[in-house]
C-alpha cells in the first residue's frame, strides 16, 4: 500500500511512451492496481489522467499510418475504460468530459483505421467497444447529454462514406448509444445535422427502430 500511488503515478506516466508492446503491459498492471482497493486509493484526478493519456495515446496511434497498433492495443484500453466505468462509477461521473472525449478517440480509432486493419481486427476491436458501450447503459443519467456528439462524428463519417461491412459491425454500438439517448437530446442532434446528415441520420433510425430491442431505463 505504500508504493501503491508511486506505482499508480509510473503506470499512468509510461502510456506516454505511446509503443505498442508498452500498451498492453501497462494496462494490464493499471487493471490490477484497480483490482485491489487496499493498494492505492484512486481519486478523480487519478481517473482523469488516465483517460486523459488514453485519448492522448489514441490520438498517436490513429495518426500513425502503418499498421503499428493494432486491435490488440485497442482492446486493451477499452478493457481499461470498462473497468474504470465498473469499479469508479461515482469518481467517473466528476470527469464526464473526460469519458466522453475517451469514448470519442475510440470511436474515431475504428473509423479512421478500417483501411488499414484486417477485417477481423477490426471486428475484434468494434466488439470490444460494444462491450463498453452496454456498460455504459447503466450510467444513462449522468451521460445521456453527452452521448450526441458520439452520434453526431458517425452520422458524419456516413457522410464520408464509410464501408457496408464495417458500418454493421459498428452498428451496435450506436444503437446503444441511441438507446441512451433521450427526446430532448435527440432534438438538439437533429438541429446540429445539415440535410444530408439529417437524411442519413433517419435512414439509419428507421433501421434502429425495426431491427433493435430497446435496452435502455
Amino acid at each position: 500500500a505504500k508504493f501503491g500511488p508511486k506505482i499508480l503515478n509510473a503506470a499512468v506516466n509510461s502510456l506516454k511512451l505511446r509503443q505498442d508492446n508498452v500498451v498492453k503491459v501497462v494496462s494490464e498492471l493499471l487493471l490490477e492496481i484497480m483490482k485491489h482497493k487496499d493498494m492505492v486509493v484512486i481519486k478523480e484526478r487519478d481517473i482523469a489522467r488516465i483517460l486523459s493519456q488514453i485519448s492522448c495515446l489514441l490520438d498517436s496511434m490513429r495518426n500513425i499510418s502503418s499498421r503499428e497498433y493494432g486491435s490488440e492495443s485497442f482492446s486493451s484500453l477499452c478493457e481499461l475504460v470498462i473497468t474504470l466505468v465498473h469499479r469508479f462509477p461515482k469518481q467517473l461521473y466528476v470527469c464526464i468530459a473526460s469519458l466522453i472525449l475517451t469514448l470519442q478517440k475510440l470511436f474515431c480509432f475504428i473509423y479512421s483505421r478500417t483501411y488499414e486493419l484486417e477485417e477481423l481486427e477490426v471486428r475484434e476491436a468494434a466488439q470490444n467497444l460494444s462491450r463498453l458501450c452496454e456498460m455504459l447503459l447503466g450510467h444513462s443519467e449522468a451521460i445521456k447529454k453527452y452521448i450526441f456528439v458520439l452520434i453526431l462524428d458517425f452520422v458524419d463519417v456516413l457522410a464520408h462514406g464509410l464501408d457496408q461491412v464495417y458500418r454493421k459491425m459498428i452498428t451496435p454500438s450506436i444503437y446503444i448509444l441511441l438507446d441512451i439517448t433521450s427526446e430532448n437530446e435527440m432534438s438538439q442532434l437533429n438541429s446540429l445535422l445539415d440535410p444530408t446528415g439529417r437524411a442519413l441520420f433517419r435512414s439509419f433510425y428507421d433501421g434502429y427502430r425495426k431491427q433493435h430491442v430497446y435496452r435502455g431505463t
